[in-house]
């Protein structure tokens, strides 16, 4: 009986991890970062074609929010490239018109299903994932759980950001400036830029800003339908 006890203590200090494994493992899954790098106003011609080649040639991978109308617009080819690249396609509306999404006689959903049309018929990708035109919190609408509950009926996912650039608002901010206004320390960073036809300096800000998340131990990872949603809605005064 001794001797079985002993061999039993012995295969026990063998499979059990010690103290500095356990503390090495726990530390791992503590400081893990991830940062998802995403882009609304796409396609945008050269500044879009520019980001998929310096997102290739860093091999990272990005979330991308399509305007319709603009895919429509002879740009097709773009947005198979950016799917066959391993990067994902989120819907951003079919006009990006605030009158037509949040007017009076506005239709967001109908904005949202012929954003999701035209992506299906560039690279036969259905795409649940979306992101308000200038934002779910601006001057032209507020979220409301209410809507947020018409949305998830139908499917949709909502994905804000956490990290702006001030891009879309400040275009022609120098492309260091928007690098650094792009960078962050949040251990899930999901970053704001534009990659519409006047996104010129944000194009040329994106190596920066991705040689700053590798350097910093960051993940890269896109949106996906698994993803967990990011949105805030205000509570009225």
């Amino acid at each position: 009986m001794q001797n079985i006890i002993s061999l039993f203590l012995v295969f026990m200090l063998f499979i059990t991890p010690s103290n500095s494994e356990i503390e090495k493992a726990s530390k791992t899954t503590e400081t893990k970062k991830i940062v998802y790098l995403t882009f609304d106003d796409a396609p945008g011609g050269k500044v879009t074609k520019d980001m998929l080649k310096t997102l290739k040639d860093n091999n990272v991978n990005a979330t991308f929010f399509l305007i319709g109308e603009q895919i429509d617009n002879n740009q097709q080819e773009i947005i198979k490239q950016m799917v066959s690249d391993g990067n994902a396609v989120g819907l951003h509306s079919y006009t990006h018109d605030h009158c037509k999404l949040y007017g009076p006689n506005g239709d967001f959903f109908k904005e949202m299903a012929e954003c999701q049309n035209s992506i299906k018929n560039a690279c036969g990708v259905t795409t649940n994932i979306l992101r308000f035109p200038f934002g779910c919190n601006s001057s032209y609408f507020k979220l409301t759980k209410s809507m947020l509950n018409k949305i998830h009926s139908k499917n949709l996912k909502v994905y804000e950001w956490n990290v702006d650039s001030t891009d879309g608002l400040y275009p022609k901010l120098s492309p260091s400036k928007i690098a650094k206004r792009a960078q962050s320390t949040k251990k899930t960073a999901v970053v704001l830029m534009h990659s519409g036809y006047n996104n010129k300096n944000s194009a040329a800000a994106l190596n920066e800003v991705i040689q700053y998340y590798k350097k910093n131990g960051y993940t890269f990872k896109t949106i996906s339908d698994d993803t967990e949603e990011l949105y805030r809605i205000i509570k009225k005064k």
